[in-house]
């Protein structure tokens, strides 16, 4: 999370499939501390909207870091 705080707030509309929407509402997800706690109640709308997008930010340095390994390696051939 050093790469990507979770700080300051964005909101971003963020386009997916319904099977990729499905699978991100379906799994259950504990984030790492450096998020906190949340003072909502869990199953509020304000809640799940919080919940997919914290799951979403939580997924942007597992697929970006090993694109870059990936890129850097390419650039040394």
């Amino acid at each position: 999370m050093a790469r990507f705080p979770p700080q300051p707030d964005l909101l971003r509309t963020v386009r997916l499939t319904r099977t990729a929407y499905a699978q991100l509402v379906g799994q259950k997800f504990f984030p790492p501390k450096v998020f906190g706690r949340w003072q909502e109640k869990e199953g509020s709308p304000h809640w799940k909207w919080k919940d997919l997008g914290l799951k979403i930010v939580s997924a942007v340095p597992l697929v970006v870091f090993p694109l870059r390994l990936n890129h850097d390696a390419v650039l040394r051939v």
